[in-house]
């Protein structure tokens, strides 16, 4: 069940990876990516929508507390906080809150 999880996870920050990489970070349009970007964003009624807290991504994906952890310590890589700031706009993710887009990084070690 846990590798079932992981693999769905991986599958969406993957997406992220393959298009944020040319589209944001290169500077250049590659089309081609956004459809599996949009699908995995969007899925689900938007459970992996990249610009939300990471833990809240992760919350909906993962039911073991080690899971989560597993795949939200990348988000300290950056100085960010992994969990949802209850108190922040957006849950946080306009100071230091991780967004789920974040994930990305597990999809960069692999």
């Amino acid at each position: 069940h846990g590798s079932a999880k992981w693999d769905e996870y991986m599958s969406a920050t993957s997406a992220f990876l393959d298009c944020g990489l040319p589209n944001f970070i290169e500077e250049r349009l590659d089309f081609k990516s956004f459809p599996a970007f949009l699908y995995e964003a969007l899925r689900e009624s938007g459970k992996a929508w990249p610009l939300k807290p990471h833990s809240d991504v992760l919350d909906l994906t993962f039911e073991s507390h080690k899971m989560r952890a597993l795949a939200s310590f990348q988000d300290l890589y950056v100085g960010l906080e992994p969990y949802k700031n209850e108190k922040g706009l957006f849950g946080g993710v306009l100071r230091k809150t991780a967004p789920a887009v974040f994930g990305l990084l597990a999809a960069i070690e692999l």
